[in-house]
């Protein structure tokens, strides 16, 4: 059987120069992985390297496919819509003036097909400058960063790639919607909360990871905000207010951190509908946690809400 290196190693550690049989990660690497034997995620470990788990790269893998399903939407929008519309505008704009100045039919053909060229060029670019924002290889980094940030080892990513594929899909741990407001048309979202996380993708940032093991409280707040768009020859400034979720976490509060300090992390969402929806299912889960660490000898009491 041909042999291949996974995608997701490639977006983790780089591409090895070698490319066909077992392959030597860079020692700056954490992740060393050896080579995916088949498209399901059949991983074979080379002695001496260091094991990464099933689950969270299944995960991870998962991840990517979604990143990979509203990249494809986007295109498939950009070059059977915006496309054609833009190049045929264009066309009949420069045929128009063409015409207009009194240039003959033929040559007006000739500034028509050169306008039709000139709109695919731009909308060309454009998908050029789209295509590294909407890769699966960020939502990769963006998720192994925050994984980094939170300093979790190997067990325990196993559990958070594990909880993230049993919540998947269960009404009462993911909620998947559309960001619809200022600078972004229906962009898909989800939020997707389990037993010792809350994760939010396709927000700002694109992964936004909570553990609730270093949080002391949620609450909900508003923001107002303004944006500004600019066109060819307007700018247009909106202002709107963005319902937010803010998690404050444990350290601040041994600080002393005033109340009214900003939150350590938080989600933001242009409907408060929404917002309250994700609220109510993260306090949940997370009043639960907070159950299990009392349990464990913690010096806090808190109820269970199921």
């Amino acid at each position: 059987m041909r042999k291949y290196l996974c995608e997701v190693c490639i977006a983790l550690c780089g591409r090895p120069k070698s490319r066909w049989g077992y392959m030597r990660i860079p020692n700056s690497c954490q992740f060393k992985f050896s080579l995916c034997l088949n498209i399901t995620g059949c991983y074979e470990m080379r002695d001496g390297g260091l094991k990464m788990e099933e689950k969270y790269i299944k995960w991870v893998q998962q991840e990517k496919q979604w990143m990979a399903k509203y990249r494809n939407k986007v295109l498939k929008k950009v070059i059977f819509v915006v496309l054609p519309m833009t190049a045929f505008i264009l066309g009949l704009l420069f045929g128009g003036m063409s015409l207009i100045n009194g240039a003959p039919i033929q040559e007006a053909a000739g500034v028509i097909a050169a306008g039709l060229f000139f709109g695919a060029f731009i909308i060309g670019c454009y998908i050029l400058i789209l295509l590294p924002g909407l890769s699966g290889g960020r939502m990769v980094r963006g998720i192994n960063k925050a994984v980094k940030l939170m300093g979790l080892n190997d067990s325990e990513k196993e559990q958070l790639g594990g909880e993230m594929l049993d919540a998947a899909g269960k009404s009462d741990s993911q909620m998947d919607f559309e960001m619809v407001g200022p600078k972004v048309n229906h962009t898909p979202a989800s939020v997707i909360v389990t037993a010792h996380y809350a994760y939010m993708r396709g927000g700002s940032p694109l992964v936004n990871l909570v553990r609730f093991a270093d949080v002391e409280r949620i609450e909900t707040s508003e923001e107002s905000k303004t944006a500004t768009q600019s066109g060819a020859k307007v700018k247009t400034t909106y202002h709107f207010i963005l319902h937010c979720i803010g998690f404050y976490h444990r350290s601040g509060a041994e600080r002393g951190v005033a109340d009214s300090e900003l939150p350590d992390q938080a989600m933001g969402f242009f409907s408060e509908e929404i917002r309250n929806r994700a609220y109510q299912m993260i306090q949940n889960k997370f009043d639960c946690a907070s159950c299990r660490l009392a349990d464990e000898g913690g010096d806090r009491q808190y109820n269970c809400l199921g």
